[in-house]
């Protein structure tokens, strides 16, 4: 099985999941998710998430979102660009968000970021490894984006199933994640 099969395969299992469980595997995300913030935010402050994708039946962010600006820390979204390319924006309260053709919330904010202030990269997924390699939609995005934040960054996978033993398919521009939060348990590699 490559890549692209095993997109296929957790991509269809997520999709399978009752309304039920959904729900109390993002609740669980969510509560793993402020505790390891409030552990290790400290002075970490720009803090980078991705706008769930409904129809993917992705990670919930938006409770996430929400709890981080109601406690005085910056959130920035990223938005796709040409040549697989991220910019990265401030998001507040009250601003706008429009939907791209791939069915992302993106914000419509003018003020960039460069990835070189962000202090934690929650990072969208469909599974993962117990090493901390992840396979996500297959479009580079992350990765390129990945190459681009400080060492000391971490970045932090987001995901509704356990991790596989290993993914044997991984290339020289995959970025491993430095922590994966499921419903189950917090992973760090």
């Amino acid at each position: 099985m490559n890549k692209t099969a095993l997109r296929k395969v957790f991509l269809e299992k997520r999709k399978t999941l009752s309304t039920l469980e959904f729900e109390k595997r993002n609740t669980a995300i969510f509560e793993a998710s402020i505790r390891f913030l409030k552990d290790q935010i400290g002075e970490r402050k720009n803090i980078h998430l991705f706008c769930s994708i409904e129809a993917q039946y992705e990670v919930n962010t938006w409770p996430l979102i929400h709890w981080l600006q109601e406690n005085g820390t910056q959130v920035i979204l990223p938005k796709t660009e040409a040549k697989r390319q991220l910019t990265h924006h401030v998001f507040r309260k009250g601003d706008q968000l429009k939907t791209n053709s791939w069915g992302i919330p993106e914000p419509i904010s003018i003020e960039p970021t460069h990835p070189k202030t962000l202090d934690v990269v929650f990072v969208p997924m469909i599974c993962f490894d117990k090493s901390g390699n992840r396979i996500g939609y297959g479009g580079g995005f992350y990765d390129i984006f990945l190459n681009q934040v400080r060492a000391d960054c971490l970045k932090v996978g987001l995901c509704l199933t356990p991790p596989l033993d290993e993914i044997p398919y991984i290339e020289k521009q995959d970025i491993a994640l430095d922590h994966c939060i499921t419903h189950l348990k917090h992973y760090s590699f």
